[in-house]
């Protein structure tokens, strides 16, 4: 029993740091075409993308004051203007996806019968993250979640350390509400095989729970860490693969914050202000060829 017990602890960890290699390992190498090396961004590009921002942030306003009706309109301005924009030059096709389905999510949430406040106020917040990374891709809105996502996993290192299964599935409710916010806009940002690696971590957190492995949680939580910070390292990526499908929820549930309106506050203004020097002008997506002679 005792060889098994181990076996299957292995294999955990195996796993998990498969699947985190697999994610970081899925790029494409191919070289850009010359013409797509030459794309700018051009006026109607920028002007669309400032209103959007308006758009998006004046959602997230609404919502935050509890006034869904405004924030219905300014989420189907938003949705509108997503149309119009044209993304060559600003976003992969994922990129894309994120941004116009985390808009799309907003107006489900907002044309339910009975809207849930922390359900909207999060998506709502989600579509702002994902519009801020596409028109400023220099200091994007969301790198502010790194210390609240490293939280999350010391958290959840505290608990594994104590055995706590409570506090466990509450630091994972905790990453898995934060990651449902940040994830588009990382998307946009970096590429879907991020977000990929993030869904690993929270795959492999749930199955450790799951099977109540806490020496393999024990010693697989270093590895997770690390792999978050290379998701918030600033560098270039331009590396694609199919997001995975949404994890199972936790074995036991806990509402991951009664305050998520204020949290929210808190980290965009805080964050806020380091836009200043993207408005200067938003840059395209950069390409192999921009680093050529460099080094």
């Amino acid at each position: 029993m005792v060889f098994f017990g181990r076996f299957r602890r292995y294999a955990l960890i195996a796993v998990g740091a498969a699947t985190l290699l697999f994610a970081a390992g899925c790029g494409s190498d191919e070289p850009v075409p010359e013409a797509e090396a030459k794309k700018v961004v051009t006026d109607v590009q920028r002007q669309t993308m400032r209103l959007m921002n308006d758009a998006a942030e004046g959602a997230y306003q609404s919502v935050q004051k509890g006034d869904l009706e405004q924030t219905k309109v300014r989420v189907a301005q938003l949705s509108v203007l997503s149309t119009k924009l044209s993304y060559e030059g600003l976003a992969t096709v994922e990129g894309i996806e994120a941004v116009t389905g985390s808009i799309n999510a907003a107006m489900r949430a907002l044309n339910a019968s009975s809207p849930d406040r922390q359900s909207t106020t999060m998506k709502v917040a989600s579509a702002r993250l994902a519009v801020d990374a596409l028109s400023h891709r220099e200091q994007p809105m969301w790198l502010g979640f790194r210390d609240t996502l490293t939280g999350d996993l010391e958290k959840m290192a505290m608990a594994v350390e104590a055995r706590n299964d409570p506090a466990a599935s509450e630091a994972l409710a905790s990453w898995r509400g934060h990651l449902t916010i940040v994830r588009p806009a990382v998307v946009v940002s970096r590429s879907a095989s991020e977000a990929v690696k993030l869904d690993s971590i929270t795959a492999f957190l749930t199955n450790a729970l799951r099977s109540g492995d806490w020496d393999g949680l024990r010693q697989a939580m270093p590895n997770l860490e690390a792999a978050l910070g290379e998701v918030f390292a600033e560098q270039d990526r331009e590396t694609t693969v199919t997001p995975l499908a949404p994890t199972a929820e936790p074995p036991h549930p806990i509402l991951w914050s009664l305050g998520l309106g204020a949290f929210i506050v808190s980290v965009l203004t805080y964050v806020a202000w380091r836009r200043y020097e993207a408005d200067q002008g938003v840059a395209r997506v950069k390409t192999e060829r921009d680093f050529e002679g460099r080094g």
